[in-house]
């Protein structure tokens, strides 16, 4: 699991955990170039066999 205060991608800035389910854990992101707060998904690591995140992105992308 990421820790708080780390940049990731080079634009978010990983804040607190919001919530959690059983992929994965929702934590509070910052754009650091626009101070917008973002939700960032994060997969679990056990489940690196079958990783749903890929599927979740083509999905919301298709629809929006």
């Amino acid at each position: 699991m990421l820790d708080e205060d780390v940049i990731v991608g080079g634009k978010y800035l990983i804040g607190r955990k919001i919530g959690e389910g059983s992929f994965g854990s929702i934590l509070l992101g910052t754009d650091i170039e626009t101070a917008k707060f973002h939700a960032i998904k994060i997969e679990k690591p056990s489940l690196s066999q079958h990783p749903q995140l890929l599927y979740e992105a083509k999905i919301l992308k298709a629809i929006h």
